[in-house]
């Protein structure tokens, strides 16, 4: 459920940034019709995936609706996906998510 008092945003999230915790199950003529849109139109997204802060990882974000549309950008071969993000309750203490992004691709780089 989304809160009513929830901070939305939309914004694009690099696919390796997204938890999935749950089974759901994948409709294929679905998952076939979004590779195929995402196909035929590389500088577009094929609709937005919900995500949420992981509760288990910092930064990171977990899945919470959009399961196949997750799948296709992965089956096309996408590195990111059009997200609505919901924010943390207490974003005074939190990292931005691109100030945290751009380290941990630098850290990567180091090792």
């Amino acid at each position: 459920m989304i809160k009513q008092c929830a901070k939305l945003s939309i914004r694009v999230v690099p696919i390796e940034c997204i938890q999935v915790k749950e089974y759901q199950v994948r409709y294929v003529d679905q998952l076939l019709r979004y590779i195929q849109l995402l196909k035929d139109h590389p500088k577009e997204y094929a609709g937005l995936v919900y995500l949420v802060p992981s509760d288990t990882h910092a930064g990171m974000f977990a899945l919470y609706d959009g399961h196949t549309r997750f799948c296709a950008n992965i089956m096309a071969g996408r590195r990111n996906v059009l997200a609505v993000v919901e924010e943390e309750e207490e974003t005074t203490t939190s990292v931005p998510f691109e100030e945290w992004h751009d380290e941990a691709i630098r850290e990567r780089m180091r090792t």
